[in-house]
C-alpha cells in the first residue's frame, strides 16, 4: 500500500468513535451544498419560462424559494463547521494526549539519540500541523469535493455533451496535480527536518545563556543561526516556487471551462439546440466549478504538508516502549536483594563497567565512590533501567529486572539524582511532585527536615512562594534541598542518592542524611558521593576504578587497608585529622 495513504489510513482509526456524528456532519454539508447549488437552476427557470410568459406570481414565489435556501445554508453551515470543530479538537486531543503518554514511557535510550528540539518539533509543531488541517483544510476538501460532485450531476442534466466538452481540459489538470506532489512532500520533509534542528538549537542556546555571555560568543550563535536560518529560507523558497508552479499550471487549465463552455454552448444557442436560460445557467456552474477546484489544488499541497506531519508523528508511536507488553512481570513481593551478576556495559564501543559482581541485600546502607567517569552513575541507570547490560544481568529476589515491568520497578525505588526536576509553581507543589496524595502540610515538613530556608522562620507561607522556572529564585543549594525534600515524601523501598548534596553545605549535608538514614522511611539506601562526610553513614563502601570493583567493605577497614579508597580521600581525610594519619 502507498506510504501516504496508509498513513492517513492509520489516522482514520482515531475518527472511528466519532462515526455518528460524521454521518451528521456530511448530511450537513451535502444539504448546504445543495443549497448554495439551488440558485442559477432557479435563474434558467425564471429566463426561460418567468419573464418570457411575465408570471409574476411565480416570480415572487421563486424569489422566496432563493431567500429561503440562502437562510438554510447558513444555518446548515454554522451546523456543520461547529459540529466539525468538535470533531477535530476531540481527535487531536486523543492524538496529542496519545503521543505524549507514549513518548514519556520511552526508553532512555531513544533520548540521547534524539534531539530535544526534534521531540518538541513533533509534539507541538507538527501536532498543530495536523490540527490546523482538521480543523480548516480537510473540511474544506472534503466540501468542495462535495460541491463538484454536486456540480457536476447538475451540469450533466442540463447538458451532458457540454460538460463532456470540458471535462477533456480536467485529465491535464490531474496529470500536473500527479507531477508535483512528489517534489512538494520531498521539500516539505526537508523544511520539518530543518525547524527541527533550528528548534533543537534555540532550546539548546537559550538554556544555556550563562555560557553565552561569559564566554562572549554573541557574534559566533548570531552567525551560526543566521546561516541555519538562510538554509531554510532557501528550502522555503524552493517550495513556494514549486507549489506556486503546480499552483499556476492548475488555474490557467480551470480558466479554459468558461472560455469552451461559453464557444460550444453560444454555438448551441444560435443553433437553436439550446436555451439562454440553460447557457447562462451552465455557465454559471462551470464558473461555480472552477472556485472549488482551485481550492482542491491548494488544498492537496496543504494535505501533502499535513501527511509528513502525520508520519513525523507516528514514526514517534511506532518507537517500542518499556513497559508492560506482555513479557514483563510486575514484582509484587519486597526487594529481598539485588545482585549484580558478571554486568558489563558500554557506550560508543568504549566499555564503561566490567564483570561487576555484588550483591546490595535489603535493609542496609551502601556508598559508591569512586574518580569521574569510572562508572558510579552507569550502574544507577543500570538499576533504574535506563539502560541494559550489554553482558550479564541484574537479578532482583533472583529474576532479571529487564522481565520486571518498568512502572512496578519505579514504585519500589526513589532515585535523587544530579540533575533535579523544578517547575515554575509553588515550594509546595514541587515538593509533592509524583505524591498526589500527600498533603501541604507533610510537604512543610519535608522542607524543614532538608533545611530549605537557613532559618525556621514562618516555612508555611514561604513554602507558599513561587519558584520560577527551573527554580530560578532559588540557590544552587536550595533547588538540591528542594530535590531531597521531594525524595522524603517517597518512602520507597530503595533510595539511591547520586550527588545529591553537592551543592550543599557541610552541616545542611549531615542533618539530611542523618534524617534520612535515621528516619527508616527508607529500608535500602545506595548512596554515591565525592563528600567523605557523606560516608559515614552507611555500612558498607564500593570503590569503583574503571569500571571495575577494586574495594568494599567499612570505612574503617578500607582506610586500614591503604589502598584505593585512602588515595581517593586522602586530602578530605588529612583535613578532617583522621588518626591513621
Amino acid at each position: 500500500m502507498d506510504s501516504r495513504k496508509l498513513i492517513w489510513k492509520r489516522f482514520f482509526v482515531f475518527l472511528r468513535p466519532y462515526m455518528k456524528y460524521e454521518a451528521l456532519l456530511l448530511l450537513l454539508m451535502i444539504l448546504g451544498n445543495a443549497a448554495a447549488l439551488a440558485s442559477p437552476y432557479f435563474l434558467k427557470i425564471i429566463i426561460d419560462h418567468v419573464l418570457v410568459e411575465k408570471q409574476l406570481q411565480l416570480l415572487l414565489g421563486i424569489l422566496a424559494v432563493i431567500l429561503a435556501t440562502y437562510i438554510l445554508r447558513v444555518l446548515l453551515g454554522v451546523a456543520a463547521e461547529y459540529l466539525y470543530s468538535w470533531i477535530s479538537n476531540q481527535v487531536l486531543n486523543t492524538l496529542s494526549l496519545k503521543l505524549f503518554n507514549h513518548v514519556i514511557r520511552l526508553p532512555m535510550s531513544f533520548f540521547k539519540e534524539r534531539s530535544l528540539g526534534d521531540l518538541i518539533h513533533r509534539m507541538n509543531n507538527e501536532v498543530n500541523n495536523v490540527r490546523n488541517a482538521l480543523t480548516g483544510t480537510l473540511i474544506n476538501f472534503i466540501n468542495n469535493g462535495i460541491t463538484i460532485i454536486g456540480l457536476i450531476v447538475i451540469m450533466c442534466v442540463l447538458e451532458i455533451r457540454l460538460f463532456l466538452a470540458i471535462c477533456l481540459i480536467y485529465p491535464l489538470l490531474f496529470i500536473t496535480i500527479r507531477r508535483f506532489h512528489p517534489q512538494i512532500k520531498a521539500i516539505t520533509s526537508k523544511i520539518r527536518t530543518k525547524e527541527s534542528e533550528i528548534l533543537g538549537h534555540l532550546t539548546e542556546r537559550v538554556s544555556n545563556i550563562r555560557f553565552i555571555k561569559l564566554f562572549n560568543t554573541y557574534l559566533y550563535e548570531g552567525g551560526v543561526l543566521k546561516d541555519q536560518f538562510s538554509f531554510l529560507v532557501k528550502l522555503n523558497m524552493n517550495g513556494a516556487l514549486v507549489r506556486s508552479t503546480s499552483k499556476g499550471i492548475s488555474i490557467f487549465l480551470l480558466a479554459m471551462v468558461p472560455l469552451v463552455t461559453l464557444g460550444l454552448g453560444g454555438w448551441q444557442v444560435i443553433k437553436g439546440a439550446m436555451t439562454i436560460g440553460t447557457l447562462i445557467a451552465f455557465l454559471q456552474y462551470a464558473n461555480k466549478l472552477y472556485e472549488p477546484f482551485q481550492n482542491i489544488v491548494s488544498l492537496y499541497a496543504e494535505l501533502i504538508n499535513t501527511s509528513v506531519s502525520l508520519s513525523r508523528i507516528f514514526e514517534l508511536l511506532d518507537h517500542p516502549l518499556q513497559f508492560s507488553d506482555g513479557s514483563y512481570v510486575r514484582l509484587e513481593e519486597k526487594i529481598n536483594s539485588i545482585t549484580l551478576n558478571n554486568v558489563s556495559f558500554s557506550h560508543q564501543d568504549k566499555a564503561v563497567i566490567s564483570n561487576l559482581d555484588f550483591t546490595f541485600e535489603a535493609g542496609r546502607h551502601y556508598a559508591i565512590v569512586g574518580a569521574s567517569g569510572s562508572g558510579k552513575s552507569t550502574i544507577v541507570d543500570l538499576l533504574c533501567k535506563f539502560n541494559v547490560p550489554a553482558t550479564g544481568n541484574i537479578l532482583v529476589n533472583g529474576r532479571d529486572l529487564q522481565s520486571i515491568d518498568m512502572e512496578s520497578w519505579m514504585q519500589k525505588l526513589t532515585v535523587n539524582s544530579q540533575g533535579y526536576f523544578l517547575f515554575n509553581d509553588t515550594i509546595i507543589e514541587n515538593i509533592r511532585y509524583g505524591q498526589p496524595a500527600s498533603t501541604p502540610q507533610e510537604a512543610v515538613e519535608a522542607a524543614k527536615a532538608v533545611r530549605l530556608f537557613s532559618d525556621n522562620a514562618d516555612y508555611s507561607t514561604r513554602t507558599q512562594s513561587m519558584i520560577g522556572d527551573n527554580g530560578v529564585k532559588l540557590s544552587g543549594g536550595q533547588k538540591q534541598k528542594l530535590s531531597l525534600g521531594r525524595t522524603l515524601l517517597r518512602k520507597t523501598e530503595l533510595l539511591i542518592i547520586d550527588e545529591a548534596t553537592s551543592e550543599t553545605d557541610s552541616k545542611s549535608e549531615d542533618a539530611i542524611y542523618g534524617h534520612l538514614f535515621d528516619s527508616g522511611a527508607f529500608h535500602t539506601i545506595i548512596i554515591i558521593s565525592h563528600r567523605l562526610s557523606a560516608l559515614k553513614h552507611v555500612q558498607e563502601i564500593i570503590v569503583i576504578d574503571a569500571g571495575n570493583i577494586v574495594e568494599h567493605g567499612t570505612m574503617s577497614d578500607l582506610i586500614s587497608r591503604r589502598g584505593h579508597f585512602l588515595r581517593l580521600f586522602e586530602s578530605q581525610l588529612q583535613l578532617a585529622g583522621t588518626a591513621a594519619f
